[in-house]
């Protein structure tokens, strides 16, 4: 559905050039919902703009169902635009519009009659929750609220692509969980795509298919959520998967478990898909006659497959329990060993 060949984008201010984009290529699949990570700065804005032409690449191409938007005239990039929503991270509302007249604007830019589009609005309006609303101005409304109407509006030209860029990020956690299961059932009720960028990944991990991190300005590792959790291969991946699951901080509290635990060895042990509900861990702790006590544990259900992470202490040197390692590992599982 997107294919984006070696788009590059420079910008230019003050400091000099700054490269956004390098040589970038990506493919995304229609119906999936697609995450692309990164931290500020990265390039993720820019990617998902160049997408509907928002921003124009220097270099490169970008080809939604197969045709280049990049050579696209403006008319017929009106009627590309018709086909992808977006929504943004601060909602950009209209503050002067009700609920109503903001779902219903881009209607009225492409010049549907006011009824037709007013009654599309207090459709979409439903489907989010917002029928109560829709009188209401953007003022009175809570963050939530006023994200339920970006979305609407998105979806008033019946698209088939939705770009979100940092739709979450301004969201308090339980909103956020809201938001997200609306755009997974969009996505499952009407088969739309959704690019949605962040740089918390536990929004990918809640509702993406695949998911591409990204590190100035380039795709460094692209890959299904399960499979890149599981074992990720480049270092910011890494990063960003050991802070969403605080693995950053076992070595720390390994530290602080020095004191209590004079001798021993942590394990941070990384199960997804099916591993997740067998005892793997107990049965083979029980072959080889190895008590351990839990330090830490959690499980991050993904589209996909549950993903855990469970460390445990056990009071044995690294010899004693190579063995031991060495089997979890032979079944797929990832092992960090903390002596």
């Amino acid at each position: 559905m997107i294919r984006i060949e070696n788009a590059s984008k420079t910008f230019k201010n003050k400091n000099g050039d700054f490269k956004a984009l390098k040589n970038v290529s990506l493919s995304i699949k229609e119906n999936e919902i697609f995450g692309i990570v990164g931290y500020s700065g990265a390039g993720k804005s820019t990617l998902i703009r160049v997408i509907n032409q928002l921003e124009n690449v220097d270099e490169g191409s970008i080809y939604v169902n197969d045709v280049d938007v990049t050579k696209l005239s403006n008319k017929n990039l009106l009627t590309l635009r018709q086909n992808i929503g977006m929504i943004f991270q601060h909602f950009n509302l209209l503050w002067s519009s009700t609920v109503l007249e903001n779902i219903a604007l881009p209607l009225e830019i492409i010049h549907q009659d006011k009824a037709s589009r007013l009654n599309k609005a207090k459709e979409l309006a439903k489907l989010v929750g917002l029928e109560d609303k829709i009188n209401s101005y953007p003022a009175t409304l809570s963050g939530g609220q006023k994200q339920r109407v970006a979305i609407a509006r998105a979806l008033a030209t019946n698209p088939k692509i939705i770009l979100c860029d940092e739709a979450t990020s301004a969201l308090d956690p339980e909103t956020t969980e809201y938001i997200l299961m609306l755009l997974k059932d969009i996505n499952h009720k009407y088969g739309i795509t959704i690019v949605l960028i962040t740089h918390q990944l536990e929004v990918v991990q809640k509702i993406c298919h695949r998911v591409a991190f990204m590190s100035g300005g380039e795709i460094v590792e692209v890959g299904t959520v399960a499979e890149i959790f599981k074992k990720p291969k480049q270092l910011i991946t890494k990063n960003f998967i050991d802070k969403a699951t605080h693995s950053n901080e076992l070595y720390k509290t390994h530290l602080d478990l020095k004191n209590i635990y004079q001798s021993g060895c942590l394990l941070n042990i990384k199960f997804t898909d099916e591993q997740t509900n067998q005892p793997i861990l107990f049965n083979l702790c029980k072959k080889y006659n190895t008590p351990f006590s839990v330090v830490s544990a959690s499980i991050i259900h993904s589209q996909k497959a549950p993903l855990g992470v469970l460390s445990v202490h056990i009071e044995k040197e690294f010899e004693e329990i190579k063995e031991l390692v060495s089997e979890l590992k032979n079944k797929g599982i990832e092992v960090e060993v903390y002596e």
